[in-house]
């Protein structure tokens, strides 16, 4: 067997290998292709499923199950960003197995295209405050400039907030709730009626991890 658990020790921190649960035709899928699943469960709770095969390569369990994933065809860990999500399929954070930059330049220069600056910019804005993520096999990236909530999942709840009720509660008929008090991860938008917050129509959109997809860019491929 190989040393997994204490290469993932030594070199990601919070993830550690803790067993195997993949789902059923992925497990089968991973033994005919020659590899063994593993788990890498991470300090907050958060785990992922991989296949490992002899040669080192890995892949997750979506991959797997979408036929991108064979011996040699995913060599992680990476430094490639567009070849880890092409290999991982989605996950919310690179995770345990991402050896590169926390931000790659790639990634960092797609993101400052794809939200209109110019490219005689400076990159280190998106380089540091920049978050990126897999998602159907593609690259998507988030500058949290403006305080935007990057890695916060939408808040799709109708249901005001002790910020909403305290605003309306000091500013009763405001036509429009201010985001740092109605919170920037909430899709509608909000008013007071009288001393009451409520709900509008939906004004963000909401992608399938959960994220708002308005601050979330496709970056590559």
């Amino acid at each position: 067997m190989w040393k997994t658990a204490t290469f993932l020790a030594a070199c990601v921190g919070a993830w550690m290998v803790t067993g195997t649960a993949m789902g059923h035709s992925a497990s089968q899928a991973c033994g005919t292709a020659g590899g063994a699943v593993e788990t890498v469960r991470r300090a907050d709770g958060a785990t992922l499923v991989i296949c490992r095969f002899p040669d080192g390569s890995a892949c997750s369990e979506e991959a797997l199950l979408r036929s991108v994933c064979t011996e040699g065809k995913a060599h992680l860990p990476t430094s490639d960003p567009v070849a880890y999500c092409r290999a991982m399929g989605t996950m919310d954070d690179p995770g345990p197995l991402w050896t590169g930059p926390r931000m790659p330049e790639v990634v960092a220069t797609g993101l400052r295209h794809a939200m209109g600056v110019p490219a005689d910019r400076p990159l280190e804005p998106f380089r540091e405050g920049g978050f990126w993520r897999c998602m159907d096999g593609a690259v998507y990236a988030c500058a949290i400039g403006a305080n935007l909530p990057c890695t916060a999942k939408a808040d799709a709840s109708r249901t005001p907030n002790e910020g909403m009720v305290t605003y309306c509660r000091q500013n009763p008929g405001v036509a429009v709730i201010p985001a740092y008090a109605a919170g920037r991860e909430t899709i509608y938008a909000w008013s007071c009626r009288g001393h009451t917050p409520e709900p509008g129509g939906q004004v963000v959109e909401v992608d399938q991890r959960g994220y708002l997809a308005n601050i979330w860019h496709r970056v590559a491929p």
